[in-house]
């Protein structure tokens, strides 16, 4: 990324992390004190030249959306609680690895040699 400042204000080229598509559309994206305020399509960007779908134009809704899970939780006897994530990846791999050995007779485009 690289960023303009105009007082707290930067503006930064980058690509669009939704992931959803394959063009990965240049977008230049507001910053202000830490916080995304807005996004429009890079008209530089040598694939897109100015394009960007929806998803992407909304990033800023999803990004400072107030209920965005910033931190790993676990569902306990108590209701959700917050993990560190150290401990949160820990867990997630303990029980894949139960999972992936036994996956593979119900997915056909998984055998257990391909781990």
């Amino acid at each position: 990324m690289t960023g303009t400042a105009a007082g707290t204000r930067r503006t930064y080229r980058t690509t669009c992390k939704i992931g959803a598509c394959e063009p990965f559309c240049g977008l230049k994206v507001d910053v202000d004190d830490g916080r995304l305020v807005a996004v429009r399509p890079d008209t530089n960007h040598p694939i897109t030249q100015g394009y960007a779908c929806i998803k992407g134009m909304q990033v800023p809704a999803y990004q400072n959306d107030p209920d965005r899970l910033l931190h790993p939780e676990r569902r306990s006897a108590r209701g959700w609680e917050r993990i560190d994530w150290r401990t949160a990846i820990a867990q997630i791999g303990a029980r894949l690895s139960i999972v992936w050995p036994r996956s593979a007779s119900i997915c056909p485009r998984r055998t257990a040699s391909s781990t």
